[in-house]
């Protein structure tokens, strides 16, 4: 029997356009799938497409995906029916120390079980070291350079049971956070972050993008990545409601609006 066609798997829509260009420079026509979600954020369990669009939008203020898709739901059905199908052999691109990348990893095997490969980038020798802690930020030309698609690996069947393992016990606990370390992925609260975004707050004026540029660097110590932007800019508006910060200016946007440390 003639084994499945490979699809490559991306748990970032900026990293599925880079994967494409190096497939394609490689003379490889092969299909990319690119997840919309961001499984670090939000609940587990129930965790159908609907109910965690719906916190992404009612807990954080934002919606999952991008402008020209149909539906989020949809969009989110639509990647898990075709990375699950038997008929495929899923490739999965991602980093270890990046916590969407990882819980991305975790929920294609709960869902599938065997039959999936991995490249992971976390060790991979980059000139950058950050290019380390997530697969959305390597380019084209470094896949190529590092012959990443040499670096996959099938996941043993002990492989399989550790990652359902860790994915049942985050479903479990049932927290609104999963963050990333040394060990993996661990559950934490919302608020996790919180005193080091307030940290990070500046005592004059300043746009809230560099707010949340400053607070990437506590949030990504060791090399790990833990969430986007758009997650850190949510707790940031939560804040200023808390009283901990001030806004000045339109709060729906990063670069329409000031933020500064409440005057003690």
């Amino acid at each position: 029997m003639p084994s499945a066609p490979r699809l490559h798997v991306t748990f970032n829509r900026s990293a599925a356009g880079s994967l494409r260009q190096a497939l394609a420079t490689l003379g490889l026509d092969e299909p990319v799938a690119a997840a919309i979600d961001e499984l670090n954020l939000g609940p587990l369990d129930p965790g159908d497409a609907e109910s965690r669009a719906a916190w992404f939008e009612d807990e954080l203020g934002y919606e999952l995906g991008y402008d020209e898709q149909p539906s989020v739901a949809d969009s989110i059905e639509t990647f898990w029916d075709a990375v699950t199908a038997r008929v495929v052999a899923p490739l999965v691109w991602m980093s270890r120390r990046n916590a969407a990348e990882l819980a991305g990893l975790h929920e294609l095997v709960w869902r599938r079980g065997r039959g999936v490969a991995v490249v992971d980038v976390a060790d991979v020798p980059f000139a950058e070291p950050m290019r380390r802690s997530s697969f959305a930020v390597v380019r084209d030309d470094q896949m190529i350079e590092h012959r990443l698609l040499d670096r996959a690996v099938p996941l043993t069947p002990a492989a399989v049971a550790a990652h359902r393992a860790t994915w049942a016990r985050l479903r479990d606990d049932g927290a609104a956070l999963r963050v990333v370390g040394p060990d993996g992925l661990a559950s934490a609260p919302i608020t996790y972050f919180d005193d080091g975004i307030v940290a990070c707050a500046p005592d004059d004026w300043h746009l809230g993008a560099r707010t949340v540029g400053d607070a990437f660097g506590p949030m990504s110590a060791g090399d790990f990545c833990q969430a986007g932007a758009q997650f850190i800019w949510s707790r940031v508006r939560t804040l200023v409601e808390a009283g901990e910060l001030e806004a000045d200016g339109d709060d729906t946007g990063m670069r329409t609006c000031r933020i500064r440390r409440r005057p003690r």
